[in-house]
């Protein structure tokens, strides 16, 4: 069970490392969602 945990994270470091714009379109959803939020409430 842990090794697969391991083995996904690796894989996400990997997606990360290969994709560096990957975590940039991470980063601004999430500034989006909180966004909508506050401009929500």
């Amino acid at each position: 069970m842990k090794r697969r945990q391991i083995e996904k994270s690796q894989d996400l470091f990997l997606m990360i490392k290969i994709h560096p714009r990957l975590l940039q379109e991470i980063n601004n959803l999430i500034k989006n969602l909180i966004k909508i939020r506050l401009t929500l409430s």
